[in-house]
């Protein structure tokens, strides 16, 4: 229970310095902008420091482990199951141009899944790396860059959930075909 609400507070802290910025938008067409912190948030930051990286550290592992989990699903989905299906839709002759498709922006997606899940993880590892204490803007600054790569992260994954649920649509659709061909040909 103690724990728990020192990750509260923890938490409680990064939404307060998230919302308590006193720059107009963060992010523009070149990336973040410069943070200008006051000097009660930049004592925040120094005052939790060390909890803070330690929460940080925390998210890097799981997210490791989440991303290698997330990873071997997609791949699996990719070439254990839209691959072999697209090959025999093609073997059956039917028509599988659409489900083909899909799983070609399914494959870019993967891909951008990578590079984007990769950008994060290496802020998130620079970030625990920045002395708080010393260089507490940089500090959430690199703060400011994870937040952003991990909503690109979440992005792709949306996207790619929408991919799985129209190529299994596709699937239907074929299935549904082929049944009405073989009913009609008896």
């Amino acid at each position: 229970m103690r724990d728990n609400k020192k990750h509260m507070k923890r938490a409680y802290i990064l939404l307060v310095l998230a919302t308590a910025l006193t720059v107009s938008p963060l992010v523009s067409a070149e990336g973040l902008q410069p943070i200008v912190l006051s000097s009660a948030q930049l004592a925040l930051i120094r005052a939790n420091c060390v909890s803070i990286r330690s929460s940080l550290q925390r998210l890097h592992e799981n997210d490791a482990l989440a991303r290698v989990n997330l990873g071997r699903e997609y791949e699996t989905i990719s070439n254990k199951l839209m691959a072999p299906m697209n090959s025999r839709i093609a073997l059956n002759k039917l028509d599988g141009v659409m489900a083909a498709k899909t799983t070609v922006e399914f494959d870019d997606e993967l891909a951008t899944f990578r590079s984007s899940y990769q950008r994060y993880e290496e802020s998130v590892a620079r970030t625990i790396n920045i002395d708080c204490q010393e260089r507490p803007v940089d500090f959430y600054q690199m703060i400011e860059y994870a937040r952003m790569y991990r909503a690109e992260v979440r992005q792709t994954v949306m996207r790619m959930s929408e991919l799985i649920k129209k190529y299994r649509m596709q699937i239907d659709t074929i299935h549904q075909t082929s049944d009405k061909k073989h009913a009609g040909a008896k």
